[in-house]
């Protein structure tokens, strides 16, 4: 009978463990930031640019390995899509890697009217159950004499 009880509160020691390890392990985050190469300025969310320059977006996590995918989209031409598909990779951020992915660098266009929308997001799945991490980032590009 004690070993039963032993056995009883070793497993809900262990348990308990698994719950408290999971919970801890499971806040993945993502930040998507990108960098103006052509300024050396960084972009942030939202902001409206006035050059047509070249940028790097680099995606980090909270020190938690990933695997997921980004993708990138600016407004389509007239006669196009609304919106086109500019970039899309798959990455892994973790011990093999780092604890950051990078693009290689790439220039940000606009439309006829010198305006563009550019949009990116990112998914990273951990390999923790529960653990994944969805993100978001949006910046404009008007190359208009205001």
């Amino acid at each position: 009978m004690r070993k039963l009880k032993i056995a009883g509160l070793v497993f809900l020691f262990v348990l308990a463990a698994t719950v408290v390890w999971t919970q801890e392990y499971s806040r993945l985050r993502t930040v998507i930031s990108v960098q103006d190469l052509t300024t050396g300025q960084p972009i942030r969310h939202g902001e409206t640019i006035h050059g047509v320059d070249t940028i790097q977006v680099t995606v980090t996590t909270n020190g938690i390995d990933c695997a997921g995918e980004i993708a990138i989209t600016a407004l389509g031409t007239t006669g196009a899509p609304p919106e086109v598909g500019v970039v899309s990779s798959p990455f892994t951020i973790g011990p093999a890697t780092s604890n950051s992915f990078s693009l290689s660098p790439f220039y940000v266009g606009v439309l006829a009217n010198g305006t563009n929308d550019w949009k990116i997001s990112t998914s990273c799945n951990g390999a923790v159950p529960g653990q994944f991490h969805f993100e978001r980032f949006e910046f404009f590009v008007n190359t208009n004499p205001e």
